[in-house]
């Protein structure tokens, strides 16, 4: 603890849980159902919101977490728009450390179904992987999609794969 207190070690950890912004936004979850609030920094008549708190905005949101070294994420890149559900889809993103020293940053891809027709969370974590990044250097992420790892995962396969990263 204490060399991650001193910058000796980089942390690389994330949170598993959001912190609220207030005891009364307890409890909060990352894949929450859609509320019906209005969309954030609008209000909206007869609609649920706070009227003294940003909407939907916890403190530190799950997955947050710091660095030493700031890290920088490129435009992501689909190796096709569109595709059958039974064909596979690749997922590409560089990620640069911006910083002088080693950096170990936690890439998360998350998913949303906003036309489905059973209620969905508003998003849902279904993949990451750990990029390891020396001073001024870049890797890029990759995410493969399989027909058992679909945008919104069926309520067995409840955990996230881990993705690969390639140094470039």
């Amino acid at each position: 603890m204490a060399d991650l207190l001193f910058g000796a070690a980089e942390p690389s950890g994330r949170l598993a849980i959001s912190m609220p912004r207030h005891g009364a936004e307890a409890p909060v979850t990352y894949a929450s159902d859609p509320s019906g609030r209005p969309s954030p920094g609008r209000f909206a008549k007869f609609l649920t919101g706070w009227l003294d708190l940003e909407d939907d905005a916890p403190h530190f949101p799950f997955g947050f977490g710091l660095g030493y070294a700031p890290v920088g994420y490129g435009p992501p890149r689909l190796s096709r728009d569109t595709a059958p559900a039974s064909d596979r889809v690749t997922l590409s993103v560089m990620v640069v450390n911006h910083g002088t020293r080693t950096a170990i940053e936690t890439v998360q891809l998350y998913a949303s179904d906003p036309v489905a027709q059973v209620t969905r969370p508003a998003r849902k974590l279904i993949d990451f992987m750990q990029v390891s990044l020396s001073p001024a250097k870049a890797a890029r992420s990759v995410f493969r999609s399989a027909r058992r790892n679909s945008p919104i995962p069926s309520p067995q396969r409840s955990r996230p794969r881990a993705g690969s990263a390639t140094p470039v």
